[in-house]
């Protein structure tokens, strides 16, 4: 099974999502005085790029959208008691619903650079690829650095791995062919160092490795002519 954030499940599914970077305004929303389509209205007008999350003690439910110019390009939804984390075609009508039916529920929106929104949402509307498994983590790695290096196209290598002290999900955004940074998600820690985290693999005694890579087939991607990903709708 490929772990790919589809499948990489955490207590709180905004878990994958990088935390706002130094210097990034907050923002926290408030339902019961602004309500949801006013919510929905303003990023569409301000064509927002970043991440909004949601949380309710009162319906048990956490989520998070992955926004470009106003539109979802990404989310996960996590009710109690439910099977698994829903993904973005399931969880952007699941989580606006919620939102629609508790003005209690804690929103938080921060601004993201597109270096790294872009390649992030290849994750979840983008095109994969998993290397044979027979290779050892390093020459994994080198494979998909080798084919999408200077490649014009904005991708992610997704890198889980298993050591004796820990595991840790590493996502490692490249822009235009460039890395632009990397999130190591069990620590919750973000860094824009340009450089690949060979030290991720390093200690491995097990790794998966994939690659994603958002599709040019997709209208609007690399020609910024249109939008792409979908409108937030609350049906």
């Amino acid at each position: 099974m490929s772990l790919t954030p589809y499948t990489v499940n955490y207590k709180r599914a905004g878990d994958i999502f990088p935390p706002p970077q130094t210097g990034s305004n907050i923002l926290n929303w408030d339902l019961k005085t602004k309500g949801v389509n006013a919510l929905t209205d303003w990023l569409d007008a301000e064509k927002f790029t970043g991440v909004l999350k949601a949380s309710s003690d009162h319906q048990k439910f956490r989520g998070a959208i992955l926004l470009y110019a106003g539109w979802c390009v990404g989310a996960l939804y996590a009710g109690l008691n439910q099977e698994a984390i829903k993904h973005t075609h399931k969880a952007l009508p699941a989580l606006l619903t919620q939102l629609n039916k508790d003005d209690s529920t804690q929103i938080q929106i921060y601004e993201l650079p597109e270096s790294i929104v872009l390649p992030f949402s290849s994750a979840f509307i983008g095109q994969f690829m998993e290397p044979a498994q027979t290779e050892s983590p390093i020459q994994m790695a080198k494979y998909f650095i080798d084919h999408i290096k200077d490649l014009p196209r904005h991708s992610l290598i997704t890198m889980k791995t298993l050591s004796e002290s820990a595991n840790e999900l590493c996502l490692v955004y490249f822009f235009w062919g460039k890395i632009s940074g990397y999130f190591l998600v069990e620590r919750q820690e973000f860094s824009t160092d340009k450089v690949f985290p060979e030290f991720v693999l390093s200690d491995a005694i097990e790794a998966k490795i994939h690659l994603s890579i958002l599709s040019p087939e997709i209208a609007g991607v690399y020609s910024g002519n249109a939008r792409f990903g979908f409108p937030l709708i609350i049906e």
